[in-house]
């Protein structure tokens, strides 16, 4: 890189910017194609994030034409602007391809970013792209790509992929590893409504809030691991749902956690001490037999004005006798 960077020149094609950027092949880019923004790090970020913080309003950081499916060139790797003594990384893609729907190959990623936070959101891919060691935050990067249903492999890396996949519709069955690190997993998979079995989740998850919401297709539930805290609407609308998971000794919140699954049968389960809040949890679970035993210290505190218990299984049972 050093030798590339020292004797690359602005891209041929480049009659506005003044900026020099390099791609992941090592070429010249034509910057009049993107925004980019200095941020306090130092580093570069492909936006242009001082828009989407004045008006709230996110736009693609790729300005160019998509041809066959296809951007034009490749993503800056490295960018020097007319105020820059040398070469600065790129370590940010946030909302670099929103809302390009024709966008359906990804290029190759830059090999320094950190932070893929709603980088292809509402856009037309079909494959994920390799994700390099070294990202951290995938929060929304593929939400709603309807078309997305080739995953690959999540680095060890990435602590937060909430909303990551989220209304991806086509996906089915997912056997990838979502990394070990991850801990948040809100709404991961909300609304992927043709997701059928998830084979691992990560190890040290904390936070399973609404996960697997409205995966009406899903229909039997991933281990649970034992560092989950909160289950709030986990499966809330998985309406196909035919078993449930054990419930983990440390979590605290099972509001919502199984309500609406119509299809949830024999259940054997113990709810720990550690929950602090069940309410709704099994509502409207009609077709629920077996026995549930609670060990949990609920004590009729009000929450969000309601009990920490109301409605548990209310509505639950066909003729109320489905559940000891």
């Amino acid at each position: 890189w050093d030798t590339v960077l020292s004797n690359v020149q602005k891209h041929p094609d480049q009659k506005i910017s003044t900026a020099i950027g390099v791609g992941t092949d090592g070429r010249a880019v034509n910057m009049d194609l993107w925004e980019y923004t200095l941020l306090d790090d130092g580093t570069y970020a492909l936006n242009d994030l001082e828009s989407v913080a004045q008006t709230g309003t996110r736009t693609a950081g790729y300005t160019g034409n998509i041809i066959d499916g296809k951007i034009e060139g490749t993503i800056p790797q490295y960018i020097k602007s007319n105020t820059d003594n040398e070469f600065i990384k790129v370590t940010s893609l946030q909302s670099m391809f929103y809302g390009i729907s024709d966008l359906i190959e990804a290029p190759v990623i830059p090999s320094m970013v950190t932070n893929l936070k709603e980088t292809f959101q509402n856009t037309g891919l079909k494959e994920m792209p390799e994700i390099p060691n070294g990202v951290i935050d995938m929060t929304s990067t593929f939400y709603r790509c309807i078309n997305l249903s080739e995953l690959k492999d999540i680095p060890d890396t990435v602590t937060n992929i909430s909303y990551c996949f989220s209304n991806c519709t086509s996906l089915t069955n997912i056997n990838i590893e979502l990394g070990k690190n991850v801990i948040n997993m809100h709404a991961t998979f909300e609304g992927c409504s043709n997701l059928i079995s998830i084979n691992k989740l990560p190890d040290n998850v904390i936070n399973l809030q609404s996960t697997f919401i409205k995966c009406s297709n899903l229909e039997i539930p991933p281990v649970i691991p034992d560092t989950v805290i909160n289950m709030l609407g986990t499966f809330q609308y998985c309406t196909n749902l035919l078993k449930a998971p054990n419930i983990p000794n440390k979590v605290e919140n099972m509001k919502w956690t199984f309500q609406y699954c119509e299809n949830l049968g024999n259940v054997s389960m113990v709810i720990p001490v550690s929950v602090k809040n069940m309410q709704w949890t099994f509502q409207y679970c009609t077709k629920i037999s077996g026995q549930i035993i609670i060990n949990a210290e609920l004590t009729g505190a009000i929450i969000d004005g309601y009990t920490d218990y109301e409605g548990c299984i209310n509505r639950c049972a066909t003729n109320g006798d489905g559940l000891e």
